[in-house]
């Protein structure tokens, strides 16, 4: 069954309207592209250019037809604009213009002056091969390495549309006259002219959709890049600030007769000091974002026991799982077993030459546990650890909540505290 030329455009204007809602949808999410809009515009023109082929079988409006290819072709010039300026090349739009104004000329030449349907069939062929092979050349010329493989497959599809359209134009000659459209169904080749054009225009737009998609993708890898680089410095100075304050806090204690404000300004220091362990922890991980719980406590550990020489003759258990926490959560957790742990130095091995220590870390369904436990004679009678007003344990507490998690001593020789928390 042969299709009539209505049929045949109506189909071809249809491909052409599905694309253009596909380029669309693009166009929204990558409108800051130079040249999507160009590629929508020429995608629409060209499936009004095919629809309106339609005209040339109802008599009133049989005069629309002539306009039919010309905006075919202009989607096409459009397409070209759109591919340059996405490349970051010149349009060279006076050239173009000219071009498409001279193609104007000759194909209404063939209408008003030397009407020749198969005259206008040959100026489209031309013209359209050499808007394709030259949409073909511009890309293959312009491909960054982000997006080369999309590059060349479009490429490839405008060459082989170019190639196809230079054969119709030599089949022309050869090819038995065309003398009205209702000649177009009895000859294959003529047939298939219109059916390429779905096919190309098909594969085409599906590789414009992965360059815009693979160049958005490179472009985020390198923000990505950049973002880790300015993070990575952000944890190097916030580190080395706190290096700074807690030399500065160190000279004001020496400087001080005072024991209580010496005191005051030595633990004020070994909680900065937890702080810019973490801060280090993190400028030197992969992902600065986040640390694993086993590459922090046991350093933090042996950095605060390292601040009391009578930590040489103590048996420190370590034991931590590998829990990944974000550094909005380490810092709580870390200046909680500081405070902790010199809390312990401080009383539980007065009048003793060892004693233990052990700090684990569990991860227990959602929940992480982490508990600081000595083998000491406990809490003195009368202090209550959840009412207690000291700042130390105040601040712990007021962790415990910065993290929605609880805080409670366990029973057992010594004091052992546990804190527990949804990861």
């Amino acid at each position: 069954m042969l299709l009539d030329t209505a049929t045949i455009a109506f189909m071809t204007g249809l491909m052409f309207a599905t694309l253009t809602v596909a380029v669309f949808a693009q166009f929204r999410v990558n409108v800051s592209y130079r040249g999507a809009g160009w590629w929508l515009v020429g995608t629409a023109l060209q499936a009004v250019g095919f629809i309106l082929m339609l005209a040339i079988t109802v008599g009133p409006i049989r005069r629309l037809a002539m306009f039919a290819n010309p905006l075919v072709v202009l989607g096409q010039m459009l397409l070209y604009g759109g591919t340059v300026r996405f490349l970051g090349k010149p349009a060279h739009g006076r050239l173009v213009a000219l071009g498409y104004a001279a193609f104007l000329a000759v194909y209404y030449y063939f209408i008003f002056i030397d009407s020749s349907l198969m005259g206008r069939s040959l100026v489209v062929s031309v013209a359209t091969a050499l808007v394709a092979g030259l949409i073909a050349l511009s890309i293959l010329a312009g491909r960054q390495r982000s997006y080369a493989g999309s590059a060349i497959f479009t490429a490839t599809v405008f060459l082989a549309y170019s190639l196809f359209q230079a054969t119709l134009t030599a089949a022309t000659f050869v090819l038995p006259p065309l003398i009205s459209y209702a000649d177009i169904k009895l000859v294959p080749v003529r047939v298939i002219s219109f059916i390429v054009p779905m096919i190309a225009s098909l594969l085409w737009t599906f590789g414009f959709v992965l360059m815009f998609s693979q160049r958005l993708n490179a472009e985020n890898l390198d923000r990505n890049r950049e973002l880790q680089l300015v993070l990575k410095e952000v944890h190097h100075r916030i580190k080395n600030n706190m290096n700074t304050m807690v030399s500065l806090l160190s000279l004001q204690a020496d400087s001080l007769d005072d024991a209580t404000a010496v005191a005051a300004l030595t633990e004020a220091g070994e909680r900065l000091q937890s702080m810019g362990l973490l801060y280090d922890k993190l400028y030197r991980s992969a992902d600065f974002s986040e640390l694993s719980l086993r590459d922090y406590l046991p350093a933090l550990v042996d950095d605060v026991l390292a601040n009391f020489p009578r930590s040489a003759n103590l048996s420190v258990e370590k034991a931590v799982d590998d829990i990944r926490l974000d550094a909005k959560r380490l810092q709580p957790v870390g200046l909680i077993v500081n405070e902790l742990l010199t809390n312990a130095m401080k009383y539980a091995f007065s009048g003793r030459s060892g004693g233990q220590i052990a700090v684990t870390a569990r991860l227990d369904g959602g929940l992480v546990r982490v508990t600081v436990a000595d083998d000491g004679p406990g809490l003195p009678p009368g202090v209550d650890f959840q009412r207690s007003t000291g700042f130390g344990l105040m601040l712990v507490k007021a962790l415990a909540e910065q993290l929605n998690g609880n805080i409670y001593l366990e029973p057992g020789v010594g004091t052992r505290v546990a804190l527990e928390f949804k990861r």
